[in-house]
């Protein structure tokens, strides 16, 4: 709002030569309400530098506060549009890990992913999720991974409608 009346200030309002008393661009009166001396009218053609640079701010004070709704929006509707099993996968990766301000999904880039990445035999399989058909509310997601050739499965159950996210086996209490 501030940004807004410093702006609509610059744009569309003059100075009294002598006083200084801004008046606006827009009042008929060429005389300065203040002091009573002459301002001089400045006549705003339609194609000149100040009446475009006009446009072009109120342009920005109304398109980007229009954008940023607009984003808000749609990202509140792609979030409300996905399935079950996307939101359970999505609680697991951005609940707390056992490490301090870490997430399991940010843990999990720190440990397992750059293990793999500096050349040790790890195969990851990723992220699973199901929900079982009588109860929609509730689902079980599973990170699984192989290092050394040996199945690692971090198993979690997770309640949609409560947020809650329950570790189910050692390996997801160790990540979680």
């Amino acid at each position: 709002m501030i940004a807004y009346a410093l702006l609509e200030r610059r744009i569309n309002q003059r100075a009294c030569r002598y006083c200084r008393f801004r008046v606006s661009v827009f009042t008929l009166d060429e005389q300065c309400p203040r002091c009573g001396s002459g301002v001089q009218a400045s006549r705003r053609m339609h194609g000149s530098r100040r009446a475009d640079s006009a446009r072009l701010a109120k342009s920005v004070l109304i398109g980007l506060p229009l954008l940023v709704v607009t984003i808000d929006t749609a990202v509140l509707i792609y979030r409300g549009g996905r399935t079950g099993t996307d939101k359970a996968v999505s609680l697991v990766q951005t609940s707390s890990s056992r490490i301090e301000n870490f997430t399991v999904q940010q843990y999990l880039y720190a440990t397992v992913f750059e293990s793999r990445k500096r050349g040790a035999d790890i195969i990851i399989d990723g992220w699973r999720a199901w929900q079982s058909p009588d109860d929609e509310h509730s689902a079980t997601v599973e990170f699984d991974f192989r290092r050394d050739g040996l199945l690692h499965a971090a198993v979690w159950e997770v309640n949609v409608s409560t947020e809650t996210v329950t570790a189910r086996t050692e390996e997801a209490r160790n990540l979680s």
